[in-house]
Order: C-alpha cells, then sequence, then structure tokens
C-alpha cells in the first residue's frame, strides 16, 4: 500500500477544523501546516470556553452554594463564571468595549444551558478527545484515515438514549447550522454512533412586548447524512491529491492564493503579519 503524502509530512491524525479550514481558508491551512502559524485565541473563542467551563461546573454541581452579588439593576456582577472570563481576558491581553459587552450575561447563559441540558437526563462525561478512523478510497486503494476531535457534552437519558451535545456561542440564533458544524458532528456520529445536536447560545431580546433581554437557546439536531460524509472523504482525497502535486511549500504557496477581502481569515494580527511575509501583501 503506497504511504499517504498526508502521513509523511506528519499531518495525521486529521480533524473537523482541519477540513473545514481547507474548505474555507486554504492560505491559512497552509501556514498552518507549512509555516507553523500559531494564531492567538480572539475573544469570542475565550467567551465560548468560559460558557462551556461553567455549565460543565453546574452540571457536576459546583455551583450549588453558590453566593454572589447583583446590583441595583438586578445583574450578577460578582460570580465564578465572570471571574473565569475576566481571567481569560486579563492572560490573553484583550481590552475594548467589545470585552466589557461579550462579559454581559454570562452566568445567565450558563444556567439557561445548563437547564437545557438537564432535560437530556444525566452528564456521562465533559470535554471528551475522541480518536477514530473515517474509510477513503484514494486511486483504488483503500486508506483508514485517524482522525481526532473533541466533544463538549455527552449526555444519558433515563430510556438510555445517549447525545453528544455541542455548544455554541452565538450574537445571531441560525436558523440551520452551518456546513461546518454538520460537518463536525457528522463525523462524532460516525466515531460513536451516538446522535449529535448543538446548542446555540446567545444573549438578546427575548421579546419585544414588553422588551425583555436575556439568555436565548436554541436546539438544532444533526441529521446522519450521507452527503456530508460524501464530501468529508472527497476534501481528504483533494488534500492528498495537492500534496502529491507538490510538497513543497513554496510551490504550494504559488498554487494558493489569499484572498485579502476575508476579513475572518486575516482578524487577527499573527496571520496577517505572517500572510504579508509569504504573499508580500
Amino acid at each position: 500500500m503506497q504511504k499517504l503524502k498526508l502521513e509523511e509530512l506528519g499531518l495525521l491524525p486529521l480533524s473537523a477544523s482541519q477540513l473545514n479550514r481547507f474548505i474555507t481558508e486554504r492560505p491559512v491551512w497552509l501556514m498552518k501546516k507549512f509555516w507553523n502559524l500559531k494564531t492567538a485565541y480572539n475573544i469570542n473563542m475565550l467567551r465560548g470556553h468560559t460558557l462551556e467551563w461553567g455549565v460543565e461546573q453546574k452540571l457536576k454541581g459546583k455551583f450549588q452554594n453558590l453566593r454572589h452579588t447583583i446590583d441595583q439593576k438586578g445583574k450578577i456582577i460578582n460570580h465564578p463564571v465572570l471571574q473565569y472570563y475576566d481571567k481569560l481576558v486579563r492572560d490573553n491581553d484583550f481590552v475594548g468595549e467589545k470585552v466589557t459587552k461579550l462579559r454581559i450575561g454570562l452566568p445567565e447563559m450558563v444556567n439557561a444551558a445548563t437547564q437545557k441540558l438537564n432535560e437530556y437526563g444525566k452528564l456521562i462525561s465533559a470535554q471528551d478527545w475522541l480518536k477514530f478512523n473515517v474509510d477513503v478510497e484514494i486511486d483504488g486503494t483503500q486508506y483508514k484515515i485517524p482522525f481526532t476531535g473533541r466533544t463538549d457534552f455527552f449526555m444519558e437519558s433515563k430510556d438510555g438514549v445517549r447525545t453528544l451535545v455541542d455548544t455554541k456561542c452565538t450574537s445571531k440564533m441560525p436558523s440551520n447550522a452551518s456546513y461546518g458544524n454538520k460537518l463536525q458532528q457528522v463525523l462524532y456520529q460516525r466515531a460513536t454512533n451516538f446522535s449529535t445536536d448543538l446548542l446555540y447560545v446567545g444573549w438578546g431580546v427575548v421579546s419585544e412586548k414588553p422588551r425583555v433581554i436575556g439568555p436565548k437557546i436554541k436546539v438544532i439536531p444533526i441529521e446522519n447524512d450521507p452527503k456530508v460524509m460524501l464530501r468529508i472523504q472527497q476534501t481528504i482525497i483533494a488534500m492528498e491529491k495537492l500534496l502529491r502535486i507538490s510538497s513543497d511549500r513554496d510551490v504550494l504557496r504559488q498554487i494558493i492564493i489569499p484572498n485579502p477581502d476575508d476579513f475572518m481569515s486575516w482578524n487577527d494580527d499573527e496571520t496577517y503579519r505572517l500572510r504579508k511575509e509569504i504573499w508580500g501583501w
């Protein structure tokens, strides 16, 4: 059996985030894999980490006898979830209006997400790592491609129904799950044979009359769509075929050209700096 270029270059195991990056941000994929780009956390990611941490603590009964301070407007101002967020912000040197804005409502969002997760039943585990293989045929040869990925919450109902629930902090409730989120959850279904749900958690206007602002929750179940699995296999083949053309990073730099208008790809200083170093603009 021919050794894969992915293996020769040390790019295995793969992950859902790697596939998504190859599909939507190929220049960034190239920079991470061949220029060792290390991207810093952004403030939205820190908010998401805070939510997951707080929900896990509550599901494990850590906040049962919690004392916290409420201001004159009824807002929680002293809470372990806020303290955790503030420490992440300090450790990563974040400042500005957005830091303060994303702090608002975090304890209430944690409470709402925990309440929704409790409807699934009991917590089996949290923040687990999965290791599994995906079968892919490349040029007539069948390969088992190793994958790794992290799950958020593994829940079990009284009837023994097991569900992986992945939490997503968002400013706007989606009508449907994004392709990237579907890709990840379909992979996890493939690995575990459990159902998977996306739990979107946000903060905003809950009702207009009367106007109420509070935590917003939405659950989107992910079906085991064979079309998504087919696209996953096609993406792995595309990665391997590209690397067979050349594994020289300077050749790949000439094949893959960034889009400077793709703001989300260049919204941190190091990624932008390295893009200018590699492509000159």
